[in-house]
């Protein structure tokens, strides 16, 4: 891959990591991790016993992994202190007899928003509990670091076809990566936060009135989003090949995560 494909494989793969909750996440994690190290192995559920807290493991290095992928990270950070410090009891009590747990890797889809102080400081508590050489947190950033020393073939399995492009197209595809990437995470927030029982799905210009109703949108705003709604429809159809400056995307960005704030206050 020459430089604009390389870096336009990376806008995919975080598109595909934004995209990526629950068991899809996972899935992601054991596709990389079986290219990376071919000591890993991954954990089928059995029954009603599961995976024992187990969804990977180098059981010759006694490392393990226990993935976890909320829709929403940010507002989760207790129900992750509370996974981690539990899958990690229940690990250690049953694998440790058939493989020694030497490390421990949490594997977390932040959604390269980081994380706090709080989840940090128990990963050290829990490793001097159970005597461990290492324990750490894998983030979205981790995972990309290491899909992207893979081979360009394994990287292409990941993202799937990375289209050959010059430095133009590799300007436009970027900007319709981000554009998407922040639309999909405006319409996943407002939905979750305005919808209501029985309501049908909402979208486009029926979800920013529903959030204008609803007092969490202001009309500077409102015009910003219907604008950029407008810019969406076609460019998606292939009826356009117009994007909204970055500046404008960034404000969508800002006024997301301002609803994130507002969910979490509530």
């Amino acid at each position: 891959m020459d430089h604009n494909v390389r870096a336009f494989a990376r806008n995919m793969f975080r598109l595909l990591v934004h995209r990526s909750d629950g068991q899809a996440y996972e899935d992601l994690f054991v596709a990389v991790m079986r290219l990376s190290d071919p000591e890993f192995e991954s954990v089928r559920p059995y029954g009603n016993v599961g995976d024992r807290k187990n969804d990977g493991f180098n059981a010759k290095a006694g490392t393990y992994f226990q993935v976890y992928a909320p829709q929403e990270y940010v507002g989760s950070e207790k129900a992750a202190l509370e996974k981690l410090e539990t899958d990690l009891a229940g690990l250690v009590a049953f694998w440790n007899p058939i493989f020694p747990v030497k490390e421990f890797c949490f594997v977390l889809n932040d959604k390269y928003r980081s994380i706090g102080p709080p989840l940090r400081a128990l990963m050290e508590q829990l490793k001097a509990k159970y005597g461990l050489s290492k324990a750490s947190i894998f983030l979205a950033q981790h995972l990309e670091q290491a899909t992207f020393k893979l081979k360009d073939d394994e990287i292409i399995s990941i993202v799937g076809h990375v289209p050959d492009i010059d430095a133009g197209e590799f300007l436009f595809l970027s900007g319709f990566t981000y554009f998407m990437g922040a639309w999909m995470d405006f319409e996943r927030t407002a939905r979750r936060i305005v919808s209501r029982p029985g309501d049908r799905p909402f979208a486009g210009r029926w979800l920013i009135d529903r959030l204008m109703s609803e007092g969490l949108l202001d009309g500077e705003t409102q015009l910003l989003i219907y604008r950029l709604n407008q810019i969406r429809n076609p460019l998606v159809h292939g009826d356009s090949e117009e994007l909204p400056e970055k500046a404008e995307i960034d404000k969508l960005v800002a006024y997301t995560e301002a609803l994130k704030a507002k969910e979490i206050a509530s």
